[in-house]
């Protein structure tokens, strides 16, 4: 199996796991911390912005969008996030467009989106660099990319970090209890995960690199997790930190 294909299959096997911890974000304190990060973070506008949510999930981002008023497109590799992204959107009252896409060979026109966001896409992607590219064309001039990820591929290149990580999910379930989607199905659906581009790429140095290749103004980065997660999901990732990374075309 191509890796491509094996990266499908992991976000099929994810696809019900991953929606039940979306559905517990929008009705916690997750979805308030997020919208209002979000809320900072979008381009002044006088009409709705025409948003791409590119790996879009369960639709959690789509979701929180469309609750401000804009128009969000949310597009996914596989078809059953976006089975499961129609339907929480439907529970919870919006009606964001959800289409079955690749987010590294994308189909829209060029100049198309006035702002593109993903969260926790980029370190799964097997072309990551066409990603990135993809997504330039099709935002419009002035148009803002805001990425939200972590390096979760650092452990990979660094065996003291594992044996951290590895201590800390005992930790965790030791405090909280099993997380919903289980470290062992995690494992299972992300066995691919050696052999991605980007395990051996120290993280957002490599795509603060990519931004400035493609000429994206006022770019850079900054540590969110703890403007984002609650204080057991920082217990959980506090190892591997999510960072924002911004530009505008």
């Amino acid at each position: 199996m191509e890796l491509h294909e094996r990266v499908v299959e992991g976000w099929q096997i994810s696809a019900e796991g991953y929606s039940d911890i979306i559905n517990d974000e929008l009705i916690k304190d997750d979805a308030v911390l997020w919208t209002k990060m979000l809320k900072k973070l979008l381009p002044k506008s006088e009409k709705p912005l025409r948003i791409l949510d590119v790996g879009t999930g369960p639709g959690f981002f789509a979701i929180i969008l469309s609750k401000l008023g804009h128009q969000v497109v949310g597009i996914d590799v596989t078809q059953e996030m976006v089975y499961f992204a129609k339907n929480n959107a439907d529970k919870e009252g919006v009606a964001p467009l959800f289409l079955q896409m690749d987010s590294q060979k994308l189909t829209f026109p060029e100049n198309t989106f006035d702002l593109i966001i993903s969260r926790n896409v980029v370190w799964t992607l097997d072309q990551p660099l066409s990603a990135y590219c993809n997504w330039h064309k099709v935002l419009k001039p002035e148009g803002k990319l805001i990425v939200f990820d972590a390096d979760y591929l650092a452990d990979i290149r660094d065996e003291a970090l594992k044996t951290i990580i590895e201590a800390n999910r005992k930790e965790y379930i030791d405090l909280y209890g099993k997380p919903k989607v289980s470290f062992e199905d995690y494992e299972k659906a992300r066995g691919f995960r050696v052999n991605l581009p980007l395990a051996d790429k120290k993280r957002p140095d490599w795509d603060l690199e990519i931004l400035n290749q493609l000429e994206f103004k006022d770019f850079g980065w900054q540590d969110v997790s703890k403007d984002v997660y609650n204080e057991q999901r920082f217990k959980l990732y506090k190892y591997q930190p999510m960072f924002m990374l911004w530009g505008i075309k």
